[in-house]
């Protein structure tokens, strides 16, 4: 779809980027004058690892994760998420002003902010955004790439102009309704308008509510957003903010360095988080929650079918150690299968803290008194791959051999659904509520192989009532207790290991206030608001 774009000045997407490739123009350094930004004229600079060529229709488009961090600026939900902390007791209400609920909880009819307007942009006034665009935008997400995410709405329908009603599958607590219609993924909304109208150029002209709006694209380059001033939250403090693609991470600081970029994306390394800190007026972030690593155990997999052997394989384990190898400051230590920071995640579970001889000794129980062998793959990707050599090198010390057999990261995700390896390691970020793990990963709908299958690598089955009436309660005391029985029993069966929670690092310049105090957010990057602002220097 991106081939059929045309760049601000008429050229094609085609031709300028064979003509970037020709003069070898990959650096923002390179286009100075369009890229450089001056403080009184509050222009903002961020550098990404990542890339876009595909644009901004997340409902019907896969857009990696990391690419909703632009998008979060431009469109809103019926509620939003907190800025400075992803905490879902914090969601407030956004598009929505008010709501009633039915007494059974399964609809919820919701009264609209109203004279909200959609971004006046390419030339055309969209109108005032209304219930119609509500029903139009969910229920394209119903049926779209992430249609998973809103898969409790059963259906929604604008009764007027400003009133939704959204009927779900089941009786719902109010956190969950505020987190499947809040600003992140398919829960984001759209201009019914806009996209009919646009068509196939929608995805790089899109419209929302937001404080950003588009104004120049160029497809996996860089895309400038400007100040939306008819913003309902009021009027932003910056004047425009250019997003630059940049996958070398070298490229990125240097631009930084020369104050080209004022917020760049970083590396998940101790050394250069500790690097970012030495470069000029640098301020260092960690994006929490960040992802939990876990270990899980395939319990049909001989020999660990043997409870034994998969208590004796987790006090061989060091976690501290390990936490220092990959970094003190880029990782927490995390004791269950749910981060502490999470909604019902919970610290009070069977700990195996490291012990060698309690190794030895359940394998000498378990019928192993010289240890065994086992094969795992692995995958290249450095975020699995090292600890899983730490690892590695640790449990010998027990009597086990893990032969590590590295595969690509594609590979790797192919295989632990086939059900192939004894041992999964893996990391994730969901949702900060206990349910949104737990229920993917130690549900026997989720068992790897099957129809429903998920991430359930271990095969488990035991917290299944735990967790079906965790999902079928309203009151969020019950679920919260059910969560955490349910982790409780995931760790007391040793049917997985939690290692470390590890976060995405970016740094940036000491005199960009970001307009709050950031604590974690769920895009794995330092969100902007309309508060941002750049601060005198």
């Amino acid at each position: 779809m991106a081939n059929r774009k045309k760049l601000s000045s008429g050229i094609t997407r085609r031709s300028f980027l064979k003509g970037a490739a020709a003069t070898g123009v990959m650096g923002p350094w390179v286009l100075r004058k369009a890229f450089a930004a001056e403080a009184s004229k509050q222009e903002l600079v961020v550098a990404w690892s990542a890339s876009n060529t595909i644009g901004w229709d997340f409902h019907r488009l896969s857009m990696k994760t990391q690419e909703m961090g632009i998008v979060d600026s431009c469109f809103d939900g019926l509620f939003a998420w907190d800025k400075a902390k992803a905490d879902p007791k914090l969601i407030a209400p956004s598009l929505a002003e008010a709501w009633e609920v039915s007494k059974d909880q399964t609809e919820w009819t919701f009264k609209l902010r109203n004279n909200v307007h959609w971004h006046k942009n390419y030339g055309t006034d969209w109108g005032i955004f209304s219930a119609e665009d509500c029903e139009y935008s969910l229920n394209l997400g119903m049926s779209g790439k992430g249609k998973e995410f809103l898969q409790d709405i059963k259906e929604c329908k604008a009764l007027d102009g400003q009133t939704l009603k959204v009927v779900f599958q089941r009786p719902m607590d109010p956190i969950s309704v505020k987190m499947i219609l809040g600003n992140y993924r398919e829960g984001r909304i759209v201009c019914k308008k806009a996209l009919e109208q646009l068509g196939p150029d929608y995805p790089f002209k899109p419209v929302g509510t937001g404080f950003m709006k588009l104004s120049k694209v160029s497809p996996d380059t860089f895309s400038e957003w400007v100040a939306n001033e008819e913003c309902w939250q009021g009027k932003p403090e910056l004047a425009s903010v250019r997003h630059l693609y940049i996958k070398d991470l070298s490229s990125r600081e240097m631009a930084f360095q020369k104050g080209e970029a004022h917020l760049i994306q970083g590396q998940m390394t101790q050394k250069w988080y500790e690097r970012a800190g030495e470069m000029k007026d640098a301020d260092p972030l960690v994006i929490a929650p960040g992802l939990i690593l876990v270990l899980h155990f395939n319990t049909t997999r001989k020999p660990f079918t043997d409870i034994r052997v998969r208590q004796a394989f987790a006090y061989a384990i060091d976690r501290n150690s390990l936490r220092r190898f990959i970094g003190k400051d880029v990782t927490k230590p995390v004791v269950s299968v749910v981060p502490p920071d999470y909604l019902g995640g919970i610290e009070d579970v069977e700990l195996y803290s490291f012990d060698l001889d309690k190794s030895r000794q359940l394998l000498e129980k378990a019928g192993y008194p010289k240890g065994f062998e086992v094969e795992v793959q692995i995958s290249e990707l450095d975020d699995y791959l090292r600890p899983m050599e730490v690892i590695q090198q640790m449990v010998k010390k027990a009597g086990i051999d893990l032969k590590l057999k590295v595969v690509t990261h594609s590979a790797y995700h192919t295989l632990t659904r086939q059900d192939v390896n004894p041992l999964v390691i893996y990391g994730t970020s969901r949702l900060p509520v206990a349910g949104q793990l737990l229920n993917p990963f130690y549900h026997s709908n989720a068992i790897v192989g099957t129809k429903t299958g998920i991430s359930n690598f271990s095969h488990y089955t035991g917290v299944d009532k735990e967790l079906d009436a965790a999902t079928n309660a309203v009151d969020m005391d019950k679920k919260v207790a059910y969560w955490e029985e349910a982790q409780k029993k995931i760790l007391g069966d040793a049917v997985a290991f939690p290692l470390y929670i590890y976060m995405q690092c970016w740094v940036k310049k000491k005199w960009v206030d970001l307009g709050y105090k950031f604590e974690s957010n769920l895009e794995y990057s330092p969100l902007l608001s309309c508060k941002t602002k750049i601060l005198p220097h």
